[in-house]
């Protein structure tokens, strides 16, 4: 039987079980592409379910959060995309080359998440 949990609840233990399980893993950036099977295997052993999502979407999604850049990481790289704007941690703007801005509905879940991701984000190269 599934065992229903909220996305920020399920992210943390994931976060927690691989830290603890696969750290010496994922310490290789070339490793970096097995960190989805092993979301995938926490998920589908512990059988935690979030409601509206698949088991797809929550590796994806988990992954993204983990290894990306959260709600950044679809935007970025669009040719069309001038920049991104963050006002505050619930507060996003896309700015487009045609000039039009547009607020998305995406947000980070806290201030403290919207500082975590900015950080990574000049860690990396895109």
């Amino acid at each position: 039987m599934s065992q229903p949990i909220d996305f920020w609840t399920l992210l943390t233990l994931t976060q927690e079980h691989i830290s603890e399980n696969y750290a010496a893993e994922l310490t290789d950036k070339d490793k970096l592409s097995q960190l989805k099977s092993y979301i995938e295997k926490y998920l589908r052993d512990m059988n935690y379910t979030v409601e509206g999502s698949t088991q797809n979407e929550l590796v994806d999604k988990i992954f993204c959060e983990m290894a990306q850049y959260s709600i950044l990481t679809k935007y970025l790289g669009s040719p069309n995309l001038e920049e991104i704007n963050i006002n505050s941690w619930n507060d996003i703007a896309l700015t487009y080359l045609d000039g039009s801005i547009i607020k998305i509905k995406e947000h980070f879940n806290s201030p403290q998440h919207a500082v975590d991701i900015i950080k990574r984000s000049q860690r990396y190269d895109y």
